[in-house]
């Protein structure tokens, strides 16, 4: 991996977007003369013990691509031979996971296959993807198809992989998306998807209870909701406009951590201005909500040019104010 390094001078307005991870160290000037030199993210928790050197890019988009083609396919068994045995799944985001090891009341990685793969049939389609380390984000639409009745869902997944007994693998996978944008277009298919939506709700509610069933579809509706992306916002305007007191205003704590990349050491809300150059600027855009992580796509422009990546923001859930964020580029 390459390292990057970008000054920011004076240039317009930027916006926060799409996703990724940095591998290696960047360079952030202020007024072209102090600057804040910020480390690569470190692999060592996710490396084989002897391991030094990271796949190739290819590689490790390799193994996502593989598990998505056994799920299109329908090859169970093949499915689960792309996980390691310590893997989860929480998707939606917000909803209990799905593990591979799964303790006594714990939800099983075979109940996430026979509860939602099966009666769904997802067809994932990347818009963007971004590697650093051993993480993969991707910018995904989801094509799900109930009976007759389809629909789609935007999502922006984030994987963890790992090796185990020497082979790469996936060790988490996190999926965010919002509910309602789903509701409402089964919704607008009227009585027709009737039949096809209760059939497949009928199997969800058969493997994870009526109780787990809830929990799935509640997760997209709980969390700040609206508030987040308007939050979001505000952060990214108190940024660009060098206002710490905004900044910190929609922060849970002045020693809220910014992953400015991940992988890096956090900043602090005034650690993040005071490297940040003059004409640097954040925009960000297609925020959604889920649990209680709102993220977005974003572009991040100076005058060595533009990088787009992914945004995470979490939230506190007592204070409902920002106490994590982390921006991902390659």
């Amino acid at each position: 991996e390459q390292s990057i390094s970008m000054v920011f001078g004076r240039e317009k307005k930027m916006m926060v977007r799409k996703r990724v991870f940095v591998v290696t160290g960047w360079l952030l000037a202020t007024h072209g003369v102090q600057s804040i030199g910020l480390s690569g993210c470190d692999d060592g928790e996710t490396l084989s013990e002897g391991e030094s050197e990271l796949p190739s890019r290819e590689e490790r988009l390799a193994v996502i691509e593989a598990e998505v083609e056994a799920m299109h396919n329908g090859e169970r068994a093949r499915w689960f031979s792309f996980f390691t045995e310590d893997a989860m799944i929480e998707d939606p985001v917000g909803a209990p996971p799905f593990y591979n090891d799964a303790s006594e009341g714990q939800q099983r990685l075979e109940d996430f296959w026979d509860a939602l793969v099966v009666p769904l049939k997802f067809h994932y389609s990347s818009t963007g993807e971004y590697v650093v380390g051993l993480h993969v984000a991707r910018d995904v639409h989801v094509a799900v198809t109930m009976g007759e009745t389809e629909a789609t869902i935007d999502s922006h997944a984030l994987y963890e992989l790992a090796y185990e007994n020497d082979t790469l693998k996936i060790r988490r996978v996190n999926v965010y998306w919002s509910g309602p944008p789903l509701f409402e277009q089964l919704m607008r298919e009227g009585t027709s998807a009737f039949p096809d939506v209760m059939n497949a709700m009928t199997k969800i509610v058969r493997v994870l209870g009526l109780e787990g069933t809830m929990a799935l579809f509640g997760a997209t509706l709980r969390g700040p909701g609206a508030a987040g992306p308007t939050a979001v916002e505000a952060f990214v305007d108190a940024l660009n406009e060098g206002d710490e007191s905004a900044l910190v205003a929609e922060m849970h704590s002045e020693a809220a951590a910014i992953h400015f990349p991940y992988g890096t050491d956090p900043l602090s809300p005034a650690a993040l201005l005071a490297a940040w150059g003059d004409g640097a600027s954040l925009e960000v855009f297609e925020l959604r909500s889920c649990g209680w992580v709102t993220t977005c796509r974003f572009e991040l422009t100076g005058d060595q040019g533009t990088r787009e990546g992914l945004a995470y923001f979490t939230f506190n859930k007592q204070s409902k104010k920002i106490e994590l964020a982390r921006f991902y580029w390659e």
